[in-house]
């Protein structure tokens, strides 16, 4: 049996608030990719952040109409 090695997340209170607000859909990925560099990899929507810093990376979700609220959905495509 392998076990993993997975580090903890830190968050800062404002993008914590921010990130509750999402779609659950998109918590979902961004935690499967949080859970992925955790590990020790690479998730496949991280890039890594030039200018900051070695292992410091961006998490990117593909736009999605049917993941937005509402009200943006309507609003971004009329």
């Amino acid at each position: 049996m392998t076990v993993r090695q997975t580090r903890p997340v830190s968050w800062i209170k404002a993008a914590r608030r921010d990130f509750e607000e999402f779609p659950k859909g998109a918590q979902r990925e961004i935690l499967n990719a949080l859970t992925i560099a955790a590990e020790g990899q690479k998730a496949d929507i991280a890039k890594p952040m030039k200018g900051l810093g070695s292992g410091v990376f961006d998490v990117a979700l593909a736009l999605a109409r049917q993941c937005l609220p509402d009200g943006v959905r309507s609003a971004a495509w009329g």
